[in-house]
This record gives structure tokens, C-alpha cells and sequence, in this order.
């Protein structure tokens, strides 16, 4: 629920300060779950299409928003914005 709610905020604002903290939290929550997941991935079934799912959807956000953040923050120091 958190995630969602943070992806619709996320897709409302339109300048880097408007999103920054729901991508940093998005980031985060992301990271955890993914964490969680392999730890306990005897839990999961390989065999299951939902388990590759699970696992490529969270990995591919962790990615997409650690890279989004990382330009982010290179553009403002590269711009000499805090």
C-alpha cells in the first residue's frame, strides 16, 4: 500500500525537491523488501511465474531508483544546488 500511495505521489510532482523524499522512501522500502525476500526466499517457489515476478519487479525499482536519485544528486552538485 505504501508503495503505491508513493508511486502516485511520486507521479504528481514535477520538479526533483517535490519528489525527492517519496523517491529516497520508495528507494528504501524497496531495498527492504528486496532484502527480505532473499533471506527468506526458501519461502518462495522458483517454479512460480509470481516468484520471478516478485523478485524482477522489486529489483528492477531498487535499480531504477537508486539510479534515478544518484543523477539526481549529480545534476544539483554538478548545477552547485544543495
Amino acid at each position: 500500500m505504501a508503495y503505491g500511495v508513493s508511486s502516485l505521489v511520486l507521479s504528481r510532482g514535477q520538479t526533483w525537491p517535490e519528489v525527492r523524499v517519496v523517491v529516497m522512501g520508495a528507494f528504501v522500502l524497496a531495498v527492504g523488501v528486496l532484502l527480505a525476500s532473499l533471506i527468506h526466499r526458501q519461502l518462495f517457489s522458483l517454479a512460480s511465474f509470481a516468484s520471478w515476478i516478485w523478485f524482477a519487479g522489486f529489483l528492477s525499482a531498487t535499480v531504477m531508483l537508486g539510479l534515478l536519485s544518484v543523477q539526481a544528486t549529480r545534476s544539483r552538485e554538478a548545477a552547485g544546488r544543495p
